[in-house]
């Protein structure tokens, strides 16, 4: 009996001799729904793995670990979290910052991204994963972590010390990401640090304002604008670059411009352009024929012509 009260005490004392107390509350960031404590920076600044975060509608998330990489841009807080995702936050609130011509606060940027990404997925795009269910827009966004090899920028910075076939397999995954954005004619804020690959898809992993949809088979894409850009860079090449490229396996030279993996991907855009019905947009002359045309239609009952 004794030795069960024994026991039972030194049980009860456990915590105290391990010298251990109770757990920090978890760290508020939210006084409301996308309404942010006054001094929100200065707690995002704080924060240090094993810290709690409690959101607006209750939902705690544990602090994993703080992160860097993985699409994080000038206006984005990334945190890991269980579960294998991570936590994007706005870094602050009611600053503006310059995009393009326009000043756009941090949250707007932060709510487009979960606002626009339906649009995305419908149009075929690969993007990150996103978990709607416990996303709140301008607040807090759930994405699944990926194990990322590297970025566009980085194989365009250090293919030269890549193996050739590892080129050409990260190329392939690129022209496959691109060929399936043949709906579209931009994606806002991309940039070839924002397109990644793992072992085996290239995935987008941030955007802003979602994407220009277009409508006809002579529309631009992104083949003419991100994707031209990321091969200029790549055709900053000398002539010992231009005949590693053409010795790649199972792909076609980008050369010094980049022009044979451009017409690919361009040819294999306007197959599904033309597959799905799309057609030109008329030219001038069509154009004025139909103006003339209009025109007197107008005029026929004024001038009592039919």
């Amino acid at each position: 009996m004794t030795k069960q009260l024994l026991l039972g005490f030194g049980i009860f004392l456990f915590p105290w001799a391990m010298g251990t107390s109770r757990a920090d509350p978890p760290i508020q960031l939210f006084e409301s729904r996308r309404t942010p404590v006054a001094d929100y920076v200065e707690r995002l600044a704080a924060l240090r793995p094993g810290d709690q975060v409690i959101f607006s509608d209750g939902l705690i998330l544990p602090v994993v670990a703080l992160l860097d990489t993985q699409g994080k841009g000038l206006s984005t807080f990334f945190f890991e979290t269980t579960d294998g995702y991570l936590v994007r936050l706005p870094k602050r609130f009611g600053t503006k910052i310059v995009v393009k011509t326009e000043r756009i606060t941090y949250e707007a940027i932060h709510a487009s991204f979960l606002s626009t990404a339906p649009g995305l997925l419908e149009a075929g795009v690969d993007i990150v994963d996103i978990d709607f269910d416990r996303s709140i827009p301008g607040e807090r966004i759930l994405v699944k972590k990926l194990p990322i090899v590297l970025t566009l920028d980085e194989l365009r910075l250090h293919w030269r010390t890549m193996d050739p076939k590892a080129v050409a397999h990260y190329l392939e995954l690129t022209f496959q990401w691109f060929e399936k954005t043949w709906k579209l004619r931009s994606i806002g804020d991309f940039s070839l640090d924002n397109l990644a690959f793992t072992a085996d898809r290239a995935v987008l992993l941030d955007w802003a304002w979602g994407a220009v949809q277009a409508t006809r088979l002579s529309d631009g894409s992104l083949v003419h604008y991100d994707f031209a850009h990321f091969l200029r860079k790549m055709g900053e090449m000398s002539d010992r670059d231009v005949n590693f490229f053409d010795a790649l396996p199972d792909l076609a030279s980008v050369g010094p411009s980049g022009h044979k993996l451009q017409s690919r991907v361009l040819e294999s855009i306007t197959r599904q352009r033309r597959a799905a019905g799309w057609t030109k947009a008329p030219g001038i002359c069509e154009r004025v024929v139909k103006a003339v045309a209009a025109a007197a239609a107008i005029a026929a009952p004024v001038f009592g012509f039919r």
